[in-house]
This record gives structure tokens, C-alpha cells and sequence, in this order.
């Protein structure tokens, strides 16, 4: 690899990883107030997507880039890590969760908002996606990548 160091890499994407589990929790803490927090939720649902991604595309030392879109990290994401898709799919809609659910928006009214238990659901198969991206990020990789930077993602 030119100029990447995987064991950095994997430092980084461990990183990542940790963030992400550490937002799992809040989503679970959230979810466990009376009243739940919806908000709270579906944010925290979001950053462990983006966060898991992340790592993955940190894991194969691509450039990240500062962005929320889940489908555009989805799609980077896809050309090293295929045998993901499913778990990689599951975050696509995602994208807007960060600001569609905490923000008042009369104008822009979600059309089908998901419920306490489909956030706990996305939850629970984000936690199942954030081991396999563990482990998938521990394998060594089938393609040289360019080194990695990271500008402030």
C-alpha cells in the first residue's frame, strides 16, 4: 500500500467503530425515557450508521469526506466491502434521520415516520452490522488503496 499503514487503519477504524457503539447506547437510553425520546433516537440512529461507515471506508484507507449522505458513503462504501450490502443497504435511508426527527419542520412533514419499535429494530440490526464491520475491517484487504486522510468527517 502506498504509504498506508494498516495497523493505523485499523486504529482509525476501531475509532470510528467505538463511536458508533458508544451512539447505539444513547439510542438505547433514549428509547428507554418515558416518554421515549423519538429524536434522540433516530439522531443517534444516524451517527451509528455514518460512524460505521466511516470506519469502513477508514479500514481501506479511502479519503473521507465531510458529508452526512449515507447513500453517497453507502455507495463509496460498496466497492471495497460487497459482501456488506445488505448491512451497508440498511443505512441508506437513513441520511436524514440526523435533522428530519429534531428539528420542528411544519413545512417538510415526514410521510411515514418510522415507530419507537422500528427505531429499536434499526437499532438492534445496526448493532449486528457494527460487529460485522469489526470484523470485516480485521481481514486484510484485496486491493491496494491510496492512503488515507481525513478532513475533519
Amino acid at each position: 500500500m502506498s504509504g498506508a499503514d494498516p495497523r493505523k487503519q485499523t486504529r482509525e477504524a476501531e475509532q470510528w467503530f467505538d463511536a458508533a457503539a458508544e451512539d447505539l447506547r444513547l439510542v438505547q437510553a433514549a428509547l428507554g425515557l418515558e416518554p421515549p425520546s423519538y429524536a434522540g433516537g433516530t439522531f443517534h440512529s444516524q451517527q451509528a450508521a455514518e460512524k460505521i461507515v466511516k470506519g469502513l471506508l477508514v479500514a481501506r484507507a479511502r479519503r473521507l469526506t465531510r458529508t452526512h449522505d449515507l447513500a453517497r458513503l453507502t455507495d463509496q462504501c460498496l466497492k471495497d466491502w460487497p459482501d456488506l450490502r445488505r448491512e451497508l443497504e440498511l443505512c441508506r435511508p437513513l441520511s436524514q434521520w440526523h435533522i428530519q426527527f429534531r428539528y420542528p419542520r411544519p413545512d417538510q412533514i415526514a410521510e411515514s415516520p418510522p415507530s419507537i419499535a422500528e427505531i429499536a429494530g434499526i437499532a438492534a440490526e445496526l448493532e449486528s452490522f457494527l460487529s460485522a464491520a469489526r470484523a470485516a475491517a480485521g481481514r486484510p484487504s484485496a486491493e491496494a488503496a491510496p492512503g488515507t486522510t481525513t478532513d475533519g468527517a
